[in-house]
């Protein structure tokens, strides 16, 4: 009877140490199922040490950033890791701080032991946050802020890029306006010093006005409707202006307007540069001064030879007619008209060679192209040869355009010189050709770099000479 009793207890025993044992799988494994859950609810790593800090688990984001988790053999321990990350440590700066706050705003309260900044071999940054557990468990929390550093970085570089180029906005002389087209109005928001200290207008009352405020400065009336051509067509657009300063002198200037446009094809800003030409137009009525004085060069074997002619004709006939004063008044009447037609013709040759060869800057006008080209007939007839033929072909009548006489009259003259070398001693024909074409008329290759004009003034210059080989 006692062996039965002492039986029955050994086997409630085993039967209650074999029921806790089960108790305790279940929970271990639930315990395990718990771990391993709360370490793959998060993109981070986590790395989780007991209390005598052996190493308990670890989900995949950090066995696949961490060299020390991807070995089977050997199970780190917490010793290894305070070592490694002292090993990786890495200085912070301020882009690196700026990291560090915006990926932990969500760790705000969680008490922590320590936290570090680390380096992996492949380039990566990691912030390592040590966290006590009330179960004695340390819990390494690893946070990728690669991305956020290199964005930090970015936008430091920005900075200090902006800042660079405004310094060097401000200290350009070259005036840049920007405007904003998405507001009503197309506002004025930005203009530099150089702005100012062309057109006069305040700094202050520009950056908050609009485009028009240059109306007021600049002497062309027809800017406003440039600005609004512009501003429509939505392409780069270039636009020459004049401006007279407080000492009295003629400026010009050059607005250039390009619109930038934004990611949906929508024009994000106009940006104006507004650059003072005044010294290039000097230099440019110079040079044209050097080209005319060298086409005089070229005109004085002629022009020698018209005013002989003409000097002939006046002394003859002023002869004749001093023979007829007492006999014929009629034929000494129609002597002296002939000395007065010879004298006007020298007076015109004269005149075309005065208004040619005068130093003065390029100006630009609207002219009648017919009529520049009629003027300059004179002085071309001059500078060719008697064996060569010049006509001159004013193909429709009231061709208006808006350019500088003195420099179509320049151009002119170098091509009919270059023609007449072509031709050289033989006999030939130079046509200068003035006309109005329609845009039908046109190529595509030439009208890509056109306007969107109706129709279009064409000067030519035509020879029979040899002309330039294909290459």
């Amino acid at each position: 009877m006692l062996y039965w009793f002492l039986g029955v207890v050994v086997f409630t025993m085993l039967m209650g140490s074999v029921a806790a044992l089960i108790i305790l799988s279940a929970r271990l494994k639930r315990s395990k199922y718990v771990v391993e859950s709360f370490l793959s609810s998060t993109l981070n790593g986590k790395i989780i040490f007991d209390e005598q800090g052996r190493f308990y688990a670890a989900n995949k984001s950090a066995i696949k950033a961490l060299p020390l988790l991807q070995d089977p053999v050997k199970t780190p321990i917490l010793q290894d890791f305070l070592h490694f990350m002292y090993d990786n440590a890495v200085d912070i700066d301020a882009n690196l701080r700026n990291a560090i706050g915006s990926s932990t705003s969500d760790l705000v309260g969680e008490e922590e032991n320590f936290r570090e900044v680390i380096q992996l071999p492949n380039g990566r940054l990691y912030l390592m946050i040590a966290q006590k557990s009330k179960q004695s468990f340390t819990l390494l929390i690893m946070i990728d802020i690669s991305r956020q550093w290199r964005q930090e970085a970015i936008f430091t570089l920005l900075g200090e890029k902006n800042n660079q180029l405004m310094l060097a906005i401000e200290a350009s002389n070259i005036g840049v306006i920007i405007s904003m087209p998405k507001r009503e109005g197309n506002p004025v928001s930005f203009a530099n010093a150089a702005v100012t200290q062309m057109t006069g207008i305040p700094r202050e009352r520009l950056s908050n006005g609009y485009w028009l405020q240059l109306c007021e400065v600049f002497a062309e009336n027809d800017l406003s409707d440039k600005l609004s051509e512009a501003f429509d067509q939505q392409m780069p657009t270039e636009i020459s202006l004049t401006r007279t300063a407080e000492d009295g002198r003629l400026h010009w200037f050059s607005l250039a307007i390009t619109p930038v446009f934004d990611e949906t094809g929508g024009v994000d800003l106009f940006i104006g540069v507004l650059k003072d030409t005044t010294e290039f137009k000097v230099r440019e009525a110079e040079f044209f001064q050097a080209q005319k004085l060298e086409a005089l060069g070229q005109l004085s074997a002629g022009i020698a030879h018209d005013f002989n002619n003409i000097l002939s004709i006046i002394d003859g006939y002023t002869r004749l007619a001093a023979k007829q004063v007492d006999k014929d008044s009629v034929i000494c009447a129609d002597y002296l008209e002939r000395v007065c037609i010879a004298t006007q013709r020298g007076a015109a040759l004269t005149k075309r060679m005065l208004t040619f060869s005068r130093h003065k800057i390029i100006a630009e006008k609207t002219c009648e192209l017919g009529q520049v080209i009629r003027d300059q007939e004179i002085l071309l007839s001059a500078v060719i040869d008697p064996s060569i033929k010049l006509e001159v072909n004013v193909l429709a009548e009231n061709i208006y355009v808006q350019c500088a006489p003195d420099t179509i009259a320049q151009i002119v003259m170098n091509l009919v010189i270059n023609s007449r070398d072509a031709i050289g001693a033989e006999s030939g024909v130079i046509t200068v050709r003035a006309e109005q074409v329609l845009r039908s008329d046109l190529t595509p290759e030439t009208l890509c770099k056109l306007g969107k004009a109706k129709a279009y003034a064409m000067l030519s210059i035509v020879d029979s000479g040899c002309g330039i080989s294909a290459d």
